[in-house]
């Protein structure tokens, strides 16, 4: 199932070989895990720093990373404020020129914090929705991001997705319900579940 999940996903994974990656979120968890194989097989450089930097703003442009990966509250409560005490402080260089893109996942992205980051950080915003259990459902890309304020984006190749009413059945254009998704990369159950 992981397998499936590398394949159906590493074509639409950003950056290329010999580009730098840095996602803020710690490797124990499965989305970044999963991040950071996908870097691995594209043949991305992947920086990973003895601890967590102080300011990211300073640690990215140190480093030259073309491709960032944060959560919302990362990019809200770090990036953001790092970005802002540099502006605040008369600091040269806060723009991140060697940033190509910066991916947003694991948590409800705000419209406030689209047009945030679009405005200071970078115009290449990447959205991302999925589940550990399930991977990666949807992306909304830059052009989606700014075209469509508070899009979700559209759904991976291999998702089957669908809205349904407290019963299972189908709702109908406007009516709202449940998102029910399946993919033949999702787990099949929990152990004893």
């Amino acid at each position: 199932q992981l397998l499936l999940r590398f394949q159906n996903t590493i074509d639409m994974f950003h950056g290329d070989a010999k580009e730098s990656f840095f996602c803020f979120t710690d490797i124990y968890y499965p989305h970044a895990r999963f991040s950071l194989i996908l870097a691995q097989l594209k043949g991305m450089t992947i920086v990973i720093p003895n601890q967590k930097p102080m300011n990211l703003v300073s640690f990215c442009a140190n480093y030259e990373i073309n491709h960032i990966q944060l959560t919302g509250d990362q990019a809200s409560n770090i990036l953001l404020k790092d970005h802002q005490f540099a502006n605040e402080n008369n600091q040269q260089d806060v723009k991140l020129p060697n940033l190509k893109s910066c991916v947003l996942s694991n948590s409800l992205i705000s419209e406030s914090l689209r047009k945030s980051v679009l405005s200071t950080i970078t115009k290449n915003l990447y959205i991302l929705y999925g589940a550990n259990e399930f991977g990666l459902i949807s992306e909304a890309n830059p052009t989606d991001v700014i075209k469509h304020p508070g899009t979700v984006g559209k759904v991976f190749p291999n998702v089957k997705l669908k809205i349904v009413d407290d019963n299972g059945v189908e709702c109908k254009l406007g009516e709202v319900g449940h998102v029910v998704v399946r993919s033949n990369n999702m787990i099949s159950e929990y152990l004893n579940n």
